[in-house]
């Protein structure tokens, strides 16, 4: 059955079905996922940002983790008759889908907090056109993007609602995101350790390598964002337009940049840093170079005015 659906899509291939598919497989990758959590964080109330990336990261890190232990082939490794395209994307192992796990954990997560039915409807198109195209592409097989939806949608609904519950406790919140970014950038330095000397397969653990690199920085530098700076994220669409788009900028820099200057195999300290310092630029580092121009501080605007009083 399987085969036979990949066939299909075989068949039917033209060069304006491989534009068309090519470019909307750009929607479960990674630049756009991290360039949507950016948006959810600068622009959406600050617990809801939160609980959302929370959200996406936890089904990415599950997908992860199950790629690493199941190590299936896909589709165009196996089968002669399936040609891969886009195999730029396919670095890892086949099952489950890591494009349509994140297209579904990020645009259903999106249509959840949006809460109207246009919302869910775009959602579902968006996650059900990456799913067909990691299809068409060859570079998955169905049960990849079944089970890689059923993973973005469980924690579309099964976290959100906790996480919130975890913010309003500030001293929880802090303690939840120390422990859950030590525990992740501990087992980044791991990796990357084991990668550097061979002794774990880079097909199966360099992408989870990254996420738990980015990830695990990301959450300590919301534990010192929570403790030391508490920005307010309230502020015209002008100023939130400039946020992203200078947050954004500054990771692509550390993307690119610390791999010009560094060896690109070089996973310890070269790929370390690069995703590190994007996930702690993200949460801390830009917001506390930034705050006296594009944020305010809440402590800030508790306190009272005096030049006010009579």
């Amino acid at each position: 059955m399987q085969q036979a659906i990949l066939m299909f899509f075989q068949h039917i291939g033209n060069p304006a079905l491989d534009i068309f598919f090519q470019v909307i497989t750009l929607f479960g990758e990674q630049g756009i996922l991290i360039l949507v959590g950016i948006t959810v964080l600068y622009a959406m109330d600050k617990d809801e940002g939160f609980a959302l990336v929370t959200t996406i990261l936890a089904a990415i890190l599950s997908m992860g983790c199950i790629k690493a232990i199941v190590k299936a082939p896909r589709p165009f490794q196996v089968l002669d008759s399936i040609k891969g395209k886009r195999l730029a994307t396919a670095t890892g192992y086949s099952f489950p889908s890591g494009h349509t796990t994140g297209a579904s954990v990020t645009y259903n997560s999106l249509a959840r907090y949006i809460k109207t039915q246009k919302a869910w409807v775009v959602a579902s198109i968006m996650v059900v056109l990456v799913a067909i195209s990691r299809l068409y592409l060859g570079v998955h097989w169905p049960v990849d993007v079944a089970v890689g939806y059923l993973i973005g949608i469980a924690c579309t609904f099964l976290l959100p609602d906790r996480l919130l519950d975890l913010c309003r406790n500030k001293k929880k919140k802090i303690k939840f995101s120390s422990i859950v970014g030590s525990i992740l950038t501990a087992g980044a330095l791991a990796l990357g350790f084991l990668l550097q000397a061979k002794l774990i397969e880079a097909v199966a653990f360099t992408d989870l390598f990254k996420i738990m690199a980015f990830g695990g920085t990301g959450y300590l530098g919301f534990a010192l964002e929570t403790a030391y700076l508490d920005i307010d994220l309230r502020g015209t669409k002008t100023t939130k337009a400039i946020r992203i788009a200078s947050c954004i900028t500054a990771v692509i820099v550390f993307l690119a940049g610390i791999k010009l200057l560094l060896p690109a195999a070089l996973y310890i300290p070269g790929a370390f840093l690069r995703y590190s310092l994007s996930g702690i630029w993200v949460t801390f580092l830009f917001p506390l170079l930034s705050r006296k121009i594009l944020f305010r501080s809440k402590k800030t605007l508790l306190q009272p005015n005096h030049r006010n009083r009579p």
